[in-house]
């Protein structure tokens, strides 16, 4: 018998050795991944409470609730989450997480990618020099069907800070913040059907702060089909957004939203707009819809409508490089400065547009559908400018580069029609070495100003060509509201 167990020992021993389980043999067996763990306990701490099945939770652990309906988690403490998890109160009805005013909710660590889904975090709070009232996350977390309301930050993200976040059908609503990111402060974003509503950013009366009041991006925001609405930026930029390096925004709606410096509804470095609709945003500073540092482009039926900026340019859009296709801006307003739709400084190219009753109504401000700085040639193409005005000069279009060198206007396959200024210029106002109408009708019922006015003894030839000035208007009325999507070209000359 001895013998029998010394071979066994030997041929045990040389099966571990051959099949690479040494080290293996004798070790406890761990936890599946991937377990479900229910909490079934409303209380604060407890071993079935989510503080409970926090502390145990593995990584890749799923935890769900079993809980009545409209039941309130209240914390006094921070939820600690040290592991990769997924939070699914899918199952429960109104489920709510509070911070009861006194506590931030939950604090994710490195390397713990959280997925929420299907709850609200509420009245989570944090003091002065601390961010993220309701997460503070130095991982990547990803929101579903979430609700983030009434938290508050001392310094940024009044709801959250994180490096980045995927929220898909979230709402953010009257967050606020001392710094920046009424409701969010992250480095990167991507939105999905999500709201952000009444969220302020402060600002602590010094500058750089009171950015972003629904949410502040340090580098690059994805945004679809998502709404802001009624956000503030107290002290600075961005009432509704702010991106600094790319915006991508598409198929989502920027109302009423208000900034005190530039950008009431967004404002980004290089931003793309699609199929979006900015309305009735307000910047003190400038850029009362949209404003941009780098490179703009909108497009895909854009709708700029009812914004306008108190103390600086552009009632619509403020963009240094600007280029508009299919895009409608309507009644937007410059109150003290130049361009009531448009304020551009860079480049401009427009063409299968629409500006129609846009205002520049301070005395002596240019430009009422757009002010052109540019430092190339101003294009335009296929786009119809309808009742625009200017106190000042070029009731639709005024061009004005100081100092030399001054580049031109193209105009081509456009209609003006019933624009008006108080000074030069009822249609445009050039300043420029040269110009290019082209298939274009200028229509002017006073016909007691000029209708396209060159300035500062211009002497190099401005070129005209198969165009119309007209003062019978109310047939060209009818033809440019006929269609304000088709291009109107003109072969009379």
């Amino acid at each position: 018998m001895s013998n029998i167990r010394i071979q066994f020992r030997v041929g045990l021993a040389a099966f571990i050795i051959a099949t690479g389980m040494w080290g293996v043999v004798g070790r406890v067996p761990s936890r599946a991944a991937s377990t479900t763990l229910t909490v079934t306990d409303s209380a604060d701490s407890g071993p079935n409470t989510l503080r409970g099945r926090l502390a145990v939770a593995a990584d890749g652990d799923t935890i769900t609730f079993n809980l009545p309906a409209n039941t309130s988690v209240v914390l006094i403490s921070p939820l600690t989450v040290p592991v990769t998890v997924t939070l699914d109160a899918s199952g429960s009805t109104n489920l709510v997480i509070s911070g009861n005013t006194i506590t931030r909710v939950f604090e994710i660590g490195p390397a713990a990618r959280t997925t929420m889904i299907g709850f609200t975090v509420a009245n989570g709070r944090v003091g002065a020099g601390l961010s993220g009232g309701a997460i503070d996350s130095t991982s990547e977390v990803e929101l579903v069907g979430m609700t983030f309301s009434a938290n508050a930050s001392g310094l940024n993200g009044g709801a959250i800070i994180a490096p980045k976040v995927l929220a898909t059908n979230s709402a953010f609503l009257s967050n606020t913040t001392q710094y920046d990111g009424g409701a969010l402060y992250v480095t990167d974003v991507s939105l999905a059907s999500a709201s952000f509503i009444s969220n302020t950013a402060i600002g602590a009366g010094i500058s750089a702060s009171g950015r972003g009041g629904g949410a502040y991006v340090t580098r690059n925001a994805t945004v679809y089909a998502t709404l802001f609405e009624r956000n503030v930026a107290a002290f600075d930029e961005g009432g509704g957004l702010v991106v600094k390096n790319t915006a991508t925004i598409s198929a989502s709606t920027f109302i009423s939203n208000f900034a005190l410096g530039l950008g009431g509804g967004l404002s980004g470095g290089n931003v793309n707009v699609w199929d979006s609709d900015f309305t009735a945003n307000t910047a003190d500073a400038g850029g009362g819809g949209i404003r941009s540092s780098g490179k703009l482009n909108i497009g895909g039926d854009a709708r700029i409508v009812g914004n306008q900026t108190l103390n600086g340019n552009g009632g619509g859009v403020y963009g240094s490089d600007v280029r508009l296709k299919d895009t409608i801006l309507l009644s937007n307003t410059s109150t003290y400065l130049d361009g009531g739709g448009v304020y551009a400084s860079g480049s401009l190219v427009v063409y299968d547009s629409l500006f129609q009753g846009n205002r520049a109504t301070q005395t002596g401000a240019d430009g009422g559908a757009i002010y052109s700085k540019a430092s190339s040639t101003t294009m335009i193409s296929n786009t119809r400018f309808i009742e625009n005005s200017a106190t000042g000069a070029g009731g639709a279009i005024a061009t004005e580069v100081p100092g030399a060198p001054r580049y031109g206007l193209s105009l081509v396959n456009s209609l003006l029609v019933r624009n008006s200024a108080g000074g030069s210029g009822q249609a445009v106002r050039l300043r420029a070495i040269s110009t290019l109408l082209h298939n274009t009708v200028i229509g002017d019922p006073a016909n007691i100003k000029p209708a396209i006015y060159a300035g500062d003894s211009v002497t190099t030839p401005h070129v005209i060509s198969n165009t119309i000035f007209s003062t019978v208007t109310l047939p060209l009325l009818r033809l440019a509201l006929r269609n304000s999507r088709k291009a109107t070209t003109c072969t009379s000359t």
